[in-house]
């Protein structure tokens, strides 16, 4: 066994204890810092391990902190990433209603209300139609069996904003 390359470990207001979180499995763990050993450790031999500490290790597998001598994590979210971006049966979505932002982020390329001219305002939402063909899309995959939307997202302005979808 040896630590996952995706643990983050942080202080706690707890002096004996620190949180450890796995950016691969997003769990996230409060340990004893008298157990972290086994984080710090590049590799042990889990038969040689008392059976409490056994018991640990388990959990931590579960949570993926620890995992196989052999494992490679890289690669298996490599394919994971690859199974699901070629798999037919499964759609991910990215909606954005609109263009109009009230964040107005440094980093972004939308306008905030601020910035936007009356001018710009006319092509700045979805129109009615789209957003139509848009939900009988949805509709039609979720009940034919045949394709499954496994993440949809909406993104642009606050759903308060305007009836924008």
């Amino acid at each position: 066994m040896k630590p996952s390359v995706y643990n983050f470990v942080w202080s706690t207001d707890d002096p004996e204890k620190v949180m450890i979180f796995n950016s691969l499995t997003t769990a996230l763990a409060e340990v004893r810092k008298s157990r972290m050993s086994l984080l710090n450790a590049s590799q042990f031999d889990y038969a040689l391990l008392p059976e409490n500490e056994r018991q640990f290790v388990d959990e931590l597998q579960k949570g993926g902190f620890l995992v196989d001598d052999t494992a490679d994590e890289l690669r298996m979210i490599k394919f994971a990433y690859n199974s699901d971006k070629y798999d037919g049966a499964m759609a991910r979505l990215v909606i954005a209603p609109t263009l109009a932002c009230n964040f107005a982020c440094s980093y972004c390329f939308e306008q905030s209300d601020k910035s936007q001219s009356r001018k710009s305002e006319q092509n700045v939402f979805m129109p009615d139609n789209i957003k139509q063909d848009l939900l009988n899309y949805i509709e039609k995959n979720s009940k034919d069996g045949k394709r499954c939307i496994r993440n949809l997202v909406r993104r642009g302005a606050s759903p308060g904003k305007r009836n924008c979808f």
